[in-house]
């Protein structure tokens, strides 16, 4: 019985588990929405709150309107070993397809050790080609060592992007978890 016992304590105590390392760290966007930047402001999306993905709940940040590029980062503090990066987009509570999926088409994810996502690491860019797509929560592997998370999307004139693609950028994070490689 002794050594049943053990054995479990052993089992629970080695068992590791992720941690959200982007949970209330500091964020910065390009552009605030204008005249209420803490309702909307980056940190919503690394408060931990995502229940109500809706414009009235205030757990997203929303950037700016009318802009051509959007950009949102997180500053980790420390250089990390990334497992994956978690993304709960904005749907004003519809199901999925939500409410702006056009809004998010096109998104990179770039892992840097500099604010610059020039600098750093593509570690994913959404190409889908289909009206409804991309889906509200993403899971991205990236593994690879880096202290900024930057989200980033794009309306250049002269580009031609699919129909179906917002016709400008916006952030609409309700949410991005990011966790390291548990070794």
């Amino acid at each position: 019985m002794v050594i049943g016992i053990v054995l479990i304590f052993l089992l629970v105590n080695c068992t590791k588990s992720y941690e959200n390392l982007a949970l209330n760290k500091p964020a910065w966007q390009q552009t605030d929405w204008p005249d209420i930047p803490v309702a909307w402001g980056a940190a919503k999306a690394v408060d931990g709150q995502y229940t109500n993905r809706g414009v009235g709940g205030y757990q997203c940040t929303i950037s700016g309107p009318s802009q051509s590029t959007a950009e949102w980062r997180v500053d980790l503090q420390r250089i990390v070993s990334i497992s994956h990066i978690n993304i709960f987009y904005r749907t004003d509570n519809f199901p999925s397809p939500g409410a702006f999926y056009d809004r998010f088409a096109g998104f990179f994810v770039y892992v840097s050790n500099t604010t610059r996502r020039e600098e750093g690491y593509l570690c994913f860019h959404e190409l889908h080609q289909v009206n409804g797509t991309p889906t509200e929560n993403q899971t991205i592997s990236c593994p690879v060592h880096g202290r900024y998370v930057i989200y980033y999307n794009e309306r250049r004139q002269g580009v031609t992007c699919p129909r179906y693609y917002s016709q400008y950028s916006y952030n609409d994070l309700c949410e991005l978890e990011i966790y390291e490689n548990p070794g």
